[in-house]
């Protein structure tokens, strides 16, 4: 990143500073959920303390979302049975829903249409994962925070943001990103792997999350995971679900499907089982 472009998201971070702050409680999980010594009667008590998290978590896991037969009734139960990945998940999702209920900057863009879309694509992302063998909550959410950097930019800047969206909509437009960095002096990767700084996320999301749209510049895990979310973000788009932009509903290049060793009937099934799978998904992330 440039000087320059290093400025315009500094900046931006120290004037959003409001959203840019993990809630307590999120913190608490997530450093808990990422201690190998950890057990899950920490984790329990930590959601015991939270009356709202607490309700959350017992909601998810009696859903179907995770597959659970349901009628759990205590915390311990569903820590146990959700994993204390899944439980991090849950206290991330809902600090990040508030994030994404802004005011609609544009008749085109509308904060609650990127949580659909970013929804969506946690939702693939996790059908991605499976299929390539790696962590499917990870991805889930990598998934929930590619776009986070749209966040930023709403707050930082509104009236350029909507300028962006604009331009993506008139015929022939340059990528979103190059549209980005000219308007608003930085991208949505750019402001979205600061931010996840800011929220002491793991490295691995940092840099997936800044090279979601082009991977080719990652290596090992990190670009296994932003390749992930690269095409989930193409399918999310190619199911109609929320905000489109970045890829005008086409289908991902064949070169990512076959470096992540996935085929065409893969895709389409989880195209098909998308729909079914954001809904399962209503719990968490509402």
């Amino acid at each position: 990143m440039s000087t320059d472009r290093l400025t315009v998201v500094e900046t931006a971070l120290q004037q959003i500073n409001e959203i840019a702050t993990l809630p307590e409680i999120a913190r608490a999980v997530m450093a808990a959920a990422d201690n190998p010594e950890t057990s899950a009667d920490d984790i329990e008590k930590l959601v015991s303390s939270d009356a709202v998290l607490a309700a959350r978590v017992l909601k998810v896991v009696n859903s179907s979302f995770y597959g659970m037969p349901g009628e759990v009734g205590s915390i311990h139960q569903a820590v146990v049975m959700l994993g204390l990945n899944a439980v991090k998940n849950i206290a991330i999702a809902a600090s990040l829903g508030k994030l994404f209920r802004g005011t609609s900057i544009h008749e085109s863009f509308d904060a609650r249409e990127l949580w659909q879309h970013s929804t969506a694509v946690a939702c693939a992302s996790r059908m991605l994962a499976k299929q390539v063998g790696v962590d499917p909550e990870q991805a889930f959410l990598c998934g929930m925070l590619h776009k986070v950097g749209f966040v930023v930019a709403m707050q930082f800047a509104p009236e350029q943001l909507g300028r962006v969206i604009d331009r993506l909509f008139e015929p022939s437009a340059p990528p979103l990103l190059s549209i980005e960095a000219e308007l608003l002096g930085a991208t949505h990767e750019e402001f979205g792997r600061a931010f996840c700084a800011q929220w002491q996320f793991p490295k691995i999301l940092q840099e997936a999350i800044g090279s979601h749209h082009d991977p080719s510049g990652l290596s090992g895990e990190t670009r296994t995971l932003a390749a992930i979310i690269c095409v989930s973000n193409f399918l999310s788009d190619a199911a109609g679900v929320g905000f489109i932009g970045s890829s005008s509903g086409e289908m991902p290049p064949p070169s990512m499907l076959e470096e992540l060793g996935v085929s065409d009937a893969d895709i389409e099934l989880i195209v098909a089982e998308l729909p079914a799978a954001i809904k399962l998904a209503g719990h968490l992330v509402s």
